[in-house]
């Protein structure tokens, strides 16, 4: 069965790349000891409304291919996204939300980015805000 999220994406990519407030909302990431602090200002539009969403990430993941015409090589995929947490809801005013650090010391992840996304998980839009830290 088809993820009809994973359908949607590229329109949502789309959609951010003509939308004249891509990108309109400051977002700034703290990292503290056992934390990492995530401020998002509001948006320059009042309508504007959506969801925040924490990506943790690995820089490098090095895969040994068993199969195909590749098998017995290795490969490295750089920036791979392990796990998406909803950080909630953004209702166009400033938020902060805290993550504790425990919740990404698995898969080697060593970075996290931040998207404000408008719309929602059923029918994401446009990404108007971003910004990624190292935790290392």
């Amino acid at each position: 069965m088809v993820d009809p999220r994973r359908a949607a994406r590229p329109e949502a990519v789309e959609r951010t790349n003509r939308d004249h407030a891509a990108l309109s909302v400051p977002v700034k990431l703290a990292p503290e000891r056992d934390n990492i602090q995530v401020f998002v200002n509001g948006g320059e539009e009042p309508e504007l409304s959506g969801e925040v969403w924490l990506c943790a990430i690995a820089h490098a993941v090095p895969v040994a291919i068993a199969r195909g015409e590749n098998r017995g090589r290795n490969i490295t995929y750089h920036n791979v996204v392990r796990r998406w947490v909803r950080l909630g809801s953004w209702p166009g005013v400033p938020q902060t939300f805290n993550v504790a650090r425990s919740e990404f010391d698995s898969e080697g992840v060593d970075s996290v980015a931040v998207l404000v996304q408008t719309g929602n998980m059923e029918r994401p839009s446009a990404i108007v805000g971003g910004a990624m830290i190292s935790l290392k």
